[in-house]
C-alpha cells in the first residue's frame, strides 16, 4: 500500500506538470471578450476550495477519506456548481480551475513535500 506521504507528493507532481497546460487553455479562453482575465473572485474561490477540501480530506472531516460515497458527493456538488455559471463565462470556469489547482500546488508543498500529512487527531 501506498503512503499517504507518497501520496501527497504525487499529487503535488500532477498539479505541477499539470499547470502550463492549464495555462495554455486560458490563452485560448482570452479571444472571448472578457472584463478582468483571470477572474479574482473564482480564483480565490478555486483556491479556497482545492485547500479546504485538501484539509478535510487529510484529516478526514466528514469521512471524506473513508467514504467514496460522500466524496463523489462533494466533488460533484462542486462540478455543478462551476458548470451553472453563466454561459459564455469559461474565463470564470478556468480562474476556479486555476485557483483550484494553484491551491492542491500549494498545499501538498506545504503537507507533503515539506512538511508531514495532517492526520486525524491534528
Amino acid at each position: 500500500m501506498i503512503s499517504r506521504r507518497t501520496r501527497a507528493r504525487f499529487e503535488f507532481l500532477v498539479s505541477l506538470c499539470s499547470l502550463p497546460v492549464l495555462l495554455a487553455w486560458g490563452r485560448l479562453v482570452t479571444d472571448e471578450e472578457e472584463s478582468t482575465f483571470p477572474d479574482p473572485r473564482w480564483l480565490v474561490a478555486g483556491f479556497v476550495y482545492r485547500v479546504g477540501y485538501s484539509w478535510a480530506y487529510d484529516t478526514d472531516r466528514g469521512d471524506l477519506r473513508t467514504s467514496r460515497t460522500r466524496r463523489a458527493g462533494v466533488k460533484g456538488g462542486v462540478n455543478t456548481l462551476v458548470r451553472r455559471l453563466p454561459q459564455g463565462r469559461s474565463a470564470a470556469r478556468w480562474s476556479f480551475s486555476l485557483g483550484a489547482r494553484l491551491g492542491r500546488v500549494v498545499y501538498r508543498l506545504r503537507y507533503g513535500v515539506l512538511g508531514s500529512v495532517p492526520d486525524d487527531e491534528n
